[in-house]
């Protein structure tokens, strides 16, 4: 996975977390970094409930629900976010248990780990800032201004 449209110092972050990861004996591999709001707003319509194309009586969901943010809610959105899984014999485990290394590295690291919020996501990590800092600073200049933004944020 490209890491080189996350913002740069979160992006040594997460070079810095796979590294620590792995010293611990668990490798783990960036499954997903920076999304369009369109790639966004895909993602979170699987799992839901979908109108029909002629506007009739809703189709049936598409599977599980993959993200509860729409786009332009998810730190995804602005270079801030990354989500991981651990690979064990060639293989992506996605079993609660494999984020459990993942998690505390990526505290110590100093980010925020989905894995500790009311409704987990343990995949995912991203930095300590608030989203509406990050969208408002989009809305003025799109990435580069969020990079702006964080330059005076991220330590």
């Amino acid at each position: 996975m490209d890491l080189s449209s996350l913002y740069p110092p979160f992006r040594a972050k997460i070079e810095l977390l796979v590294a620590n990861c792995k010293a611990r004996g668990c490798e783990y591999k960036v499954t997903s970094t920076l999304r369009t709001y369109e790639e966004q707003n895909k993602l979170y319509t699987l799992g839901r409930t979908i109108k029909n194309p002629d506007g009739a009586k809703p189709s049936k969901p598409l599977g599980n629900i993959v993200t509860r943010a729409k786009g332009g809610q998810s730190y995804h959105n602005f270079g801030a976010a990354a989500d991981l899984v651990q690979i064990v014999g060639g293989k992506c485990d996605w079993s609660p248990k494999a984020f459990a290394v993942l998690g505390e590295e990526a505290k110590r690291l100093g980010l925020e780990w989905g894995g500790d919020w009311p409704s987990p996501d343990a995949p995912h990590v991203q930095l300590p800032v608030k989203l509406g800092f990050l969208q408002a600073a989009y809305s003025k200049g799109k990435l580069p201004e969020v990079f702006k933004y964080l330059d005076g944020e991220v330590k």
